[in-house]
Parts: C-alpha cells; structure tokens; sequence
C-alpha cells in the first residue's frame, strides 16, 4: 500500500524518469469491492439477511469454522453476527442471532435494555481492519432503519461513513445538545430529526433503543415508523437521533457507503 506522502516522492521520481504509469498505484482504492454473499436455497427477497444468519453463519459457527461465512463473525454467547453488507467498500451489517424483525418487534420494543447499538459500536473495528489503518472517530455513523424504510424483515444495524457535509455540521454543533430530546434545527434531507445525547454507560445498558422507547414521545406508539442513528463524540459520549413517519430512513439521511473521506485515494 502506498501513503500519500511515498506517492508524492514517487510522483516527482516518475516525471524524471517517464514511467508515469507506475503512478496509477497512488490511485487504487485501498479495499476491493466486496463479493455478494449468496443463498443456498430459494428464500424471500425480505427474508435473506435472516437466512444468511440462521442457515449459513450460526452452524458455520458451531461447527467451528473460521471465518463464519459469510459472516465474520458470530458472537454464540451474545448472540449477534458481523456481516459485510455487499453496498459499500467497508459497510458492515450487525444482526442479532434471534428472528427479530426490526425496532417494531414486540422483543424490541418492550425490552427493557437493549445492547445492539453498543455491539456494533464495539464492532466498528471490522472497518478500519478492512481499511488497513484507524478510521478517525467521527467519520462512523450506525443507523437501523424504520419498517417501511427497509427491505429485509430482520433486525439489522448498519456501520458505516457519515456523509462528510453531515459530519462536519454536528461537530460544529455539538454543543447545542444534552441528555433531552430536542429538535434538530433544518432537519436532515428534508426529513424532521430529534437528537439527544447518550453517555457510553447508557449506549451499555438501557442501551440506545431502550433509551428512545422510553424517553422520545411518541416513539412507543409508532415503533413502525421509527428510525435511529448515533453518532459518535467522543469514545464515551454520543449523539441519539430518530426520526418517525412512513419509510423512515436514517440510513439515507447519515451515511455515505461509498466512504469519499477514506478512499477517495491514497
């Protein structure tokens, strides 16, 4: 892998020498595309994510291969998975090992804490182990989208780039937030958001859902059309925002899977 500085000594060795097209290497983005992972049997559009996990990946685990194909991992014990999404260089699903539909499944929307959010924080590593180096800290988004703004019937969190012109908007905002909802102001693509802050104990245990069924008005009546996003501050603090209405979805609002910030070159 060539840095950016090593390209530009090589840019200036290569006018000399005339071998410019050694310089296309500066170019090449660090992680490849990634490969689709592919069903074993005939399954509902919806329904391949839950497939992937409780056909593939859960007996790749008990059977103790390693990787879990075509998850990267599988906590049996926690019982989630890592997943490596097909959109996007470096996007990872996280998916509990259990049938849960999504923020409206009764399993959800009654638990009394929720650990999704803080696993796939935990597992955000699985990125920069991708990229080859340290992803800045507020370049992570995760999001889970509504009912009617998903298209697979099982519980997925999304780990992946904020947008950069967003990421730059909140940091410079940050301060404006505490631990109560408030409306963000202009909204995000058009769409009303609330945000509130999470400490990294919270994101533990009630956990972020948890926090929104709890404390956001409104949301426990509509789990449905709920969609969350949290974005980190800092390693102990974060922000929580959600969004309701029909094909709620805060994954087109925050993230970016093309990941322009880290692999525009190298």
């Amino acid at each position: 892998m060539i840095n950016r500085p090593r390209c530009r000594l090589l840019a200036g060795a290569l006018a000399l020498s005339g071998l410019l097209s050694l310089l296309s290497a500066c170019r090449t983005p660090v992680v490849p595309e990634p490969r689709a992972a592919v069903p074993t049997k005939a399954v509902a559009r919806g329904d391949i994510l839950w497939h992937f996990v409780h056909d593939q990946c859960v007996p790749n685990a008990q059977d103790g291969k390693s990787p879990p194909s075509p998850c990267i991992k599988v906590d049996l014990d926690k019982r989630y998975v890592i997943f490596k999404d097909k959109n996007g260089p470096l996007q990872y699903l996280h998916m509990p090992t259990d049938h849960v539909t999504g923020l409206e499944d009764p399993r959800v929307a009654n638990a009394p804490s929720t650990a999704y959010f803080a696993q796939a924080w935990h597992n955000r590593v699985y990125m920069d182990r991708l990229l080859g180096k340290p992803i800045p800290l507020q370049d992570y988004s995760l999001t889970i989208n509504s009912k009617t703004g998903r298209s697979q019937n099982h519980l997925h969190i999304h780990i992946s780039c904020i947008r950069p012109a967003l990421r730059d908007r909140l940091t410079a905002q940050h301060a404006d937030f505490n631990s109560t909802w408030k409306p963000l102001s202009g909204g995000i693509n058009g769409h009303a958001y609330q945000v509130r802050t999470v400490s990294q104990d919270e994101l533990a245990s009630p956990g972020a859902i948890a926090l929104a069924t709890r404390t956001l008005a409104g949301a426990k009546r509509h789990m449905d059309q709920l969609s969350l996003a949290l974005y980190p501050l800092s390693e102990q603090q974060f922000l929580l925002f959600a969004t309701q209405g029909m094909g709620a979805s805060a994954e087109g609002d925050f993230q970016d899977h093309r990941c322009p910030q880290l692999l525009e070159m190298q």
